[in-house]
């Protein structure tokens, strides 16, 4: 194992915390009709969204060897 292939196993595994976290979150906005409701005007679907297509292009790029090449 390469210093560099480490570094991208971190990255994945943390994309992957990113991704899980932000589907709880979505999931509590979703059974919770009040915080839905409170939250509606910051637009959390799009937002928490957004941020899981990031994580993902994210280790997508890291894993295609554009970002953390090896040598």
């Amino acid at each position: 194992m390469t210093p560099q292939k480490l570094k991208r196993n971190k990255i994945y595994r943390t994309s992957g915390y990113i991704i899980i976290l932000c589907l709880l979150l979505l999931l509590i906005i979703f059974l919770n009709d009040s915080l839905y409701n409170s939250l509606e005007n910051y637009k959390p679907i799009l937002v928490l969204e957004s941020i899981i297509l990031l994580a993902f292009g994210f280790s997508w790029l890291v894993k295609g060897e554009v970002v953390f090449e090896d040598k």
